[in-house]
């Protein structure tokens, strides 16, 4: 059987160029694409928002001089990811005296390192949680017994350089992002108990009592005084509100979950033996709710040099962010008028953020067709055969 042979003729050798011409485009295109579809994706280790707080409760009270014990929790809020460990380095003033550690009411089951270094007034305390470790809004880590041995005031201070909080993400990521500490007054004898005072409310999940916050699980504490029996407390929409004084808590939390949207007023006051302080309130304002985003352009097939015109719009957003291709967001304005974009597909990411930080993010695919004819007619080869441009 005769083999045609195209080398021997002008014609034959064009034919063949072209066949290989074709041949070696789509043979990379469907090795490209074989193994895109079987090769596994490397997994990088996913982004964790550092945003965990470690705080001192009480954050300030009364303490008689030698007699006078406060119990004061280290408690860690985590934020939005759970964690498994927490390592916590703690200074304290000249006047005070640790005289317990107590683990009752800790997350922790591991407490690999439990140090009170007296003559340098530091504390090393080190616990952890196996799988999934703590999960809830707050935990306790450990609580620490001071006693007054001076009169005046009195700090205790966690040493954010030297303290982390570890994500249960398979990394240890250190999410600790801030900490608060405690100053006490200390008193050489105690004196008549007046009314409680206006307790000083905070909250570490909303606490801008202006800003809108997505989070519908607000938690708020607030410095226990010595001598008070307990806590009035109430969480409603009206700014008036007067908590029940015959329901009483006892510690210095309070959370709650999956509020409604719209604005909130946690009340709250203090009794001791005197009788009831007066109330205090804190305001919350929840918006959870993504943004609208209407996005809108003129044409999504352009020749090269061509302007493209991309409006967005939005009823609630404050912000608008535009990221080109892999290019970084940058905020921007509608309308936003695109030129000199590379020959090919261009992904155009429109993100709108409102007052709460809800983000919306819609897409626009841009192909610039190129002038050069030789490349046109390999965008049609990869459009009409590959379906991909």
């Amino acid at each position: 059987m005769k083999r045609l042979f195209f080398g021997h003729t002008l014609a034959g050798l064009f034919i063949h160029t072209v066949v290989m011409i074709l041949a070696a485009f789509f043979g990379s295109q469907i090795l490209i694409s074989a193994v895109n579809e079987t090769a596994p994706e490397i997994q990088s280790p996913a982004e964790v928002k550092k945003e965990a707080i470690l705080v001192l409760s009480p954050a300030s009270a009364l303490i008689t001089k030698g007699g006078g014990k406060l119990a004061v929790q280290i408690v860690v809020y985590p934020g939005t990811v759970s964690i498994n460990a927490v390592g916590v380095t703690m200074r304290y003033s000249a006047n005070l005296k640790v005289v317990d550690l107590s683990r009752v009411n800790s997350f922790c089951t591991l407490y690999p390192e439990e140090l009170v270094d007296s003559s340098a007034r530091r504390i090393r305390i080190g616990c952890g949680a196996p799988n999934p470790g703590l999960t809830a809004s707050a935990g306790v880590v450990e609580t620490v017994v001071f006693q007054a041995i001076s009169n005046g005031q009195a700090r205790v201070e966690i040493d954010l350089d030297n303290s982390s909080v570890h994500a249960n993400d398979g990394y240890g990521t250190n999410v600790l992002s801030r900490v608060e500490g405690a100053i006490f007054s200390i008193t050489e004898t105690k004196p008549a108990t007046p009314l409680p005072k206006a307790v000083i409310t905070s909250s570490p999940t909303h606490p801008d009592q202006n800003r809108w916050y997505s989070n519908r699980n607000p938690i708020f504490h607030w410095a226990q005084d010595e001598g008070v029996i307990g806590y009035a407390t109430l969480l409603d929409q009206n700014p008036q509100g007067n908590p029940d004084p015959t329901v009483l808590e006892k510690g210095g939390l309070k959370q709650f979950s999956n509020l409604e949207e719209g604005v909130w007023y946690f009340h709250l006051r203090a009794k001791n033996n005197a009788g009831l302080g007066p109330i205090s309130h804190f305001i919350i304002q929840i918006d959870a709710t993504t943004p609208e985003l209407n996005v809108q352009t003129n044409q999504t097939t352009v020749t090269e040099g061509e302007i493209v015109t991309i409006g967005f719009s939005s009823t609630d957003a404050e912000t608008f962010l535009v990221k080109i291709r892999n290019e970084s967001f940058e905020t921007a304005s509608s309308p936003l008028n695109l030129t000199n974009l590379p020959h090919g597909k261009s992904i155009i990411y429109i993100r709108a953020i409102d007052r709460a930080g809800n983000i919306t993010e819609r897409s626009v695919t841009v192909y610039v067709e190129s002038e050069n004819l030789i490349e046109r007619f390999f965008d049609w080869l990869r459009l009409t055969f590959l379906n991909t441009k």
